[in-house]
């Protein structure tokens, strides 16, 4: 039975309530739930819970680069007790708070990749010894792979924490042997095998293969001997050893969900990124110095500037694509990840966006070489119909590409419930026209919609105004334009 004076915030969906009353005191459990059903509403609840219970005085969560910082909007707006809870952050100061000066739950948020490190990696077990904690692993997915020095790391600081949670909305990405890895994070013999090998051979189908390699100290070839997972068995006593500790929902079993379900992505700017926007910012604020005189049109120029190199390239004074490293394709291929088997439409208004998306599932073939089309100006009429039939109707087309302002108008798409923003169009009639692609009569899923969002750049100032189904160009109106570029100087 929950606390006495624990109460939920508003109204939760049945499959949230159950988790949190039925599961909340679980040492261990796992929330494999599809993408937009909830997941943190449901660990904040625990967390309050375990708190109110005197059960934990701190929680933890990791997950990757892209997500960690979400938490602290995602506590922010769940938190159901009155005294709010002190957030520290991976690469935010402090990153250490003695339990003596915190009086309500204390939080720590740091991102998977620092455990690959010395410093995240010590950072992490001091406060998961210097506390009675809830540890959360977001997108679990990300140690996957047993071998890992982040999963390993982790692996070993999570019997530090007396209660431990992982989240995913797919869990078993490539192979059901993804989940050792994972589940590792629960016990220290996942589903009851106390070595890798032993939970492979049992579901894995495994042939012994040999190939010829070149050995470079005797510059002859030599044999090399391996082995080849060919398949998988079982399968159905597996899911009877995860389901005691695990619960898995799918928005389609969700009859009270939200018909839209709104999320961000943060997408981190590398260091060849933040060069050239300081070097653009500081150009655009040169030639919109007369504020007065500056148009809507010249503002939005200036902006879209930026909003390209927050997306990879920038066009030249010949109108040349110059290229920066970006984690932009990484990001949306963790969103793709976290999606699961639904059809994904992935929107950009930018050709070089579309082309290099397209290339990079050329590259990963991970999803089948005929798992995606494209639907651009260049798309020739027949072509568009072949792109529109196929996404509705193939299996193994999952994934439509396209610029809004050509396919965001009229199509229908309800063959996917995840759409994915990889860049947005600044203009307002555009947005909505493409979210309406997959959500219209025909649609029986709620639709999740992701926008990957640079924070801090008019990325994300873009993303808010449409949100708030505000016109850009009224946005830059007057000196309006200078809080869009201005403060991002620095």
């Amino acid at each position: 039975m929950l606390p006495e004076c624990f109460a939920f915030t508003g109204t939760p969906y049945d499959h949230q309530r159950q988790m949190v009353e039925d599961h909340w005191l679980d040492r261990s459990f796992a929330l494999f739930w599809e993408m937009g059903t909830g997941k943190s509403y449901a660990i904040v609840h625990n967390a309050a819970a375990l708190f109110e219970a005197g059960e934990i005085d701190a929680m933890v969560v990791v997950a990757p680069k892209g997500v960690y910082r979400n938490w602290e909007g995602e506590i922010g707006a769940h938190w159901p007790m009155a005294l709010a809870p002190t957030i520290c952050t991976w690469g935010r100061k402090p990153q250490h708070m003695r339990a003596a000066r915190a009086v309500g739950l204390r939080v720590f948020l740091i991102n998977v990749e620092a455990l690959s490190t010395a410093r995240g990696t010590k950072a992490l077990r001091s406060w998961l010894e210097t506390s009675r904690s809830l540890l959360v692993v977001d997108e679990s997915t990300s140690v996957k792979n047993h071998k890992a020095k982040r999963t390993v790391s982790l692996a070993s600081l999570a019997r530090l924490a007396p209660y431990r949670r992982i989240l995913t909305g797919s869990p078993i990405t490539q192979s059901p042997i993804d989940l050792y890895g994972q589940v590792s994070i629960l016990a220290p013999d996942p589903m009851g095998f106390n070595s890798f090998y032993a939970f492979r051979n049992r579901y894995a189908e495994i042939k012994k293969r040999k190939i010829q390699v070149y050995d470079k100290k005797t510059g002859k070839k030599k044999d090399r001997v391996f082995e080849e997972v060919t398949g998988y068995r079982r399968l159905d006593e597996l899911q009877e050893r995860i389901a005691p500790f695990s619960s898995r929902v799918l928005k389609e079993h969700c009859l009270d969900l939200p018909e839209k379900i709104y999320q961000r992505r943060e997408v981190q700017l590398t260091e060849d990124q933040l060069r050239a926007y300081r070097e653009m910012t500081k150009r655009a604020l040169v030639k919109l110095a007369d504020g007065d005189r500056v148009t809507a049109p010249q503002a939005i120029t200036q902006v879209l500037r930026l909003h390209q190199i927050v997306c990879g390239f920038a066009k030249d004074d010949e109108g040349i694509d110059r290229e920066f490293a970006s984690n932009r394709v990484d990001a949306l291929f963790d969103v793709i990840e976290e999606a699961g088997d639904s059809k994904v439409i992935i929107w950009s208004p930018y050709r070089h966006s579309i082309a290099e998306i397209a290339n990079a599932f050329r590259e990963r073939r991970e999803y089948g070489p005929v798992c995606f089309e494209t639907y651009f100006g260049d798309t020739s009429s027949e072509g568009r119909a072949t792109a529109i039939e196929r996404f509705q109707t193939d299996p193994e087309c999952r994934f439509f590409i396209g610029n809004p302002q050509t396919a965001g108008y009229g199509l229908t798409l309800t063959a996917a419930s995840t759409v994915i923003y990889f860049a947005n169009s600044w203009k307002l009639e555009e947005r909505m026209q493409s979210e309406d692609r997959a959500h219209r009569i025909g649609q029986t899923k709620s639709v999740t919609y992701v926008d990957l969002v640079a924070p801090g750049t008019v990325d994300e100032r873009i993303i808010d105004a449409l949100r708030s189904k505000h016109e850009i160009a009224s946005e830059v109106l007057g000196e309006k334009w200078r809080t869009w570029i201005e403060k991002d100087a620095a």
